[in-house]
Formats: structure tokens, sequence, C-alpha cells
């Protein structure tokens, strides 16, 4: 008779010393499930099932790494290998958010008596082959014959086992592998198109340049390409750029019909500002002379400033107010105006009229959407009128002694003296607050 160790020197009694843990395991589990890890964690998965006895229970991936010592990239995929085949269930719950677990009862149950009557040897013959797929609920042993070699049960699970998963990987490599090449030419084809769009596009501004007599364009790398790139990315592709040039064509002041005779080239359209307002219709009434008033692109250069002056205010004051408005305007605005930009002579009186009530309604124009979206601004006069703010810039230019050229192309909301007085009115403000849009100003 064998002597039994003294029960202080058996390595488990040792173990349980050190560590009370124990994770009861179940070989049929990495049989049924194809994979150690997955075998594991739904033993763990059915120990506190039984344990607690409910129908859903919650863990965390922290407990159940230190339950079953996998570690987190083992335990995600167990975990999605159980959820694809159907052993259990998981939903997120509660707050904080806490991953509850549900047992496929049925499943299981019928699983373990599956494998049990159709690979245990009977009457002392060999175990049939599992020819069917393992992960299915009821493998049918139909077609499948006895094995009468010599070799036992495990060697053949083994063998099974190892010819199912090597058909499982090459498949699943294979369709990861056609996944990525389908992938990869799609990506290829976009790239190719979107190339084909560039020089698309440059070949129509060309177009368009030679009709219209504006500069062409010889070269499109570096910097006007990867612009280019971005306005076809960001606003529709080839069929916003062509939009956009037949808005060029509709325009006469991008023509060169104005008093600088400026005519819009490519960089215009590269610019994202300049671009997104040709699509919204910023500059559809820039007329003969690149004003973007509807009046005056329509009024006659021999007319005198009065005469545009009364037109404009029937027009957009009505004729009850017209006399009050005009004289209004040319005491606290064109009298101004005709002395810091030093105009004399009837002509020059009249361009400078109607740079001025341009000038008013663009302003008028660009405030519309912010004091519509808020009417508090107005009402709070944190934005002033157009005509009181044209009055203000006019009398910040006749202040301003450092500018040394004062013309009357700066009667525009997009010219840089303009936007440094905006940046100089918001400084006065205690929250920075923008005077044409109410918004603060960053940088100040």
């Amino acid at each position: 008779m064998k002597k039994q160790r003294p029960k202080n020197q058996q390595i488990l009694y040792q173990i349980k010393q050190i560590d009370h843990k124990v994770v009861g395991y179940y070989p049929i589990f990495t049989l049924l499930t194809g994979k150690l890890s997955t075998g594991i964690l739904l033993c763990q998965l059915i120990f506190l099932h039984d344990k607690w006895n409910v129908k859903e229970f919650y863990q965390t991936n922290k407990e159940l790494m230190d339950q079953t010592a996998l570690g987190i990239d083992q335990l995600k995929d167990a975990k999605r290998n159980l959820i694809q085949q159907g052993w259990i269930e998981t939903k997120i719950k509660s707050m904080p958010a806490k991953t509850y677990y549900k047992l496929n009862r049925n499943r299981i149950i019928n699983a373990v008596l599956n494998y049990k009557k159709y690979h245990q040897p009977v009457d002392g013959e060999p175990a049939n082959q599992w020819a069917e797929n393992p992960w299915a609920e009821n493998p049918s042993p139909v077609g499948v014959q006895p094995i009468t070699s010599g070799r036992t049960t495990h060697h053949l699970r083994k063998r099974d086992n190892k010819r199912y998963n090597k058909r499982k990987n090459i498949s699943h490599f294979s369709s990861i592998l056609n996944f990525s090449n389908a992938d990869s030419k799609s990506t290829q084809n976009q790239q190719i198109l979107h190339k084909r769009n560039i020089r698309r596009a440059v070949y129509n501004y060309n177009k368009l340049a030679k009709q219209y007599n504006l500069p062409v364009c010889t070269t499109i790398k570096n910097q006007r390409q990867k612009k280019l790139s971005k306005r076809l990315r960001e606003n529709g592709g080839l069929e916003s750029w062509n939009q956009a040039l037949n808005k060029i064509k509709s325009i006469p002041g991008l023509q060169g019909e104005n008093n600088r005779s400026w005519k819009a080239n490519i960089d215009f359209l590269l610019q994202p500002s300049s671009f997104v307002k040709l699509l919204e219709g910023y500059y559809d009434s820039w007329g003969n002379n690149g004003n973007s008033s509807h009046f005056v692109s329509n009024s006659s250069p021999k007319e005198s400033a009065q005469s545009i002056l009364s037109k404009w205010s029937e027009k957009w004051i009505g004729p009850e107010l017209k006399e009050a408005t005009a004289q209004q305007i040319n005491k606290t605005l064109f009298e101004p105006a005709k002395e810091v930009f030093q105009v004399h002579g009837s002509k020059e009186e009249a361009v400078l009229m109607s740079r001025l009530l341009g000038f008013i309604d663009q302003t008028n124009r660009f405030q519309t959407p912010y004091t519509v979206q808020d009417p508090r601004l107005r009402e709070e006069q944190i934005v002033p009128c157009a005509d009181e703010l044209v009055r203000m810039y006019i009398t910040w230019l006749k202040d301003s002694h450092w500018i040394n050229d004062k013309s009357v192309d700066c009667l525009d909301i997009n010219s840089k003296l303009f936007l440094r007085f905006r940046r100089d009115e918001a400084k006065k403000d205690i929250q920075k607050r923008d005077p044409i849009t109410g918004e603060p100003i960053l940088g100040n």
C-alpha cells in the first residue's frame, strides 16, 4: 500500500492556502465552442448563473478577468464568440452602464445532450465522427459511418477539430483578404475619379476664361491643387464647381465690368469664403460698377447724385418718407463722406452716392440673418442699423489720420479698413462684440 503524503505537502493544498478562488472547468464546453478561452468563460458564466439563480446578472470585465485569469483581448474575443454562437445574450443597462449576461439554457443543455448521445462509444464501438458543424444546436448523425480503425475517441476528436478549425480559419482569412482587396479597389477607383474631376474642373474654367476674357489657369500644382481638391470634396464635387462657373457667366461685375476693372480668376474660386459666397448668391447683384446694390447696378452714370438718392429712397423706403430719408442721408452720410473722400464735381458725387447707397444695402443684407435669428440685437442696440453703422464708419475714417489713401473703394463690407473698424468698435464693448453681427470677436 502506497504511503499518502501529508496534507501540508500536497500541491493543491498549498495553492488553496495562497488563493481560495477555484474556477470549475468542463472540457466539453471547449469542444463545443471550439476555443479554450471561450470554454473557460462559458464555464464561469454558468457557475455565476447557478450561484445567483437569476435570469440576468452583471459582471464587469475586470471581475471576469480576475476570476478566469484571461487577458482583456482574450475576454473580448471569447465574449464575442459566445454571442455569435448563441450561447449567451448581453444587454447594457443602468447608470452607470453595466453589462448584463443572460444564458441560453436550452442551447447549452441540448448541445451537451447531443454531444453525449453522438460522441460516446456504444457497445464497445469507437465514437462516430462529428461530421456536422460542432456549433449546430442539433447535430445530425445521418450519413456518418462508425470508425473501425483502432484509434481512440480522443485522437479522432482531436483530428476532426483540427480539420474543422483549419477550414474555418482559411475561410475567415480569405473573407478578410477579399474584403480588404475590394475596399482597396474602391478607394483606388475613388482617387482616380477625383483626379479626373480636378482635371475636368480646370478644363471647364479655362473654357469659360477664354470665352469671357478672364485670366487663364496655366498650372494647377501644389497649393492650387490642394485647394481645388478641398473645394470639390467639401462643396459637392464637379457639379457645384460647374454651378459656380455658371454664376460667373451671369454676373457682369465678376467679368471686369466694375470701377476697378477687376476680373475673377481661378484663385478667387479656390478661396473657401469666395466659393461659398458665390454659390449662395452673395455676388448675384454685382453690376456694371462692381457694387452689390440692386439699385445701383441699374443706375445710369449720367444721373446726378440727388436723382440717384431720390430713386433709391422711393424704392426702398417709400414715397411717404422719401424726402425725409433723403434729407437725413444727405446730412449724416453724404456730406461727411464728400469731406472724407474729397469729392468734387457732379460725376464724382454720383459715383460716391452710388457706392454709399450700395454700401448701406450690402451692410443691411449682411446683418439681416443675425437680427432675424435674435431680434434683441436691434432692441438692445448691440447691432446698429445699417445707415447708423455706415455713419459710424465714415466718422471713424475721418478721425483716422494714419490712413493715407482714403478712396470710395473702402466702402465695401469686405475691405480691410472696414474689418479694422469692426475690430476697433468691438474693443469698446465689454463683451468684445462685433457691431455688425453681435458675436464676440476673438483675438482682441
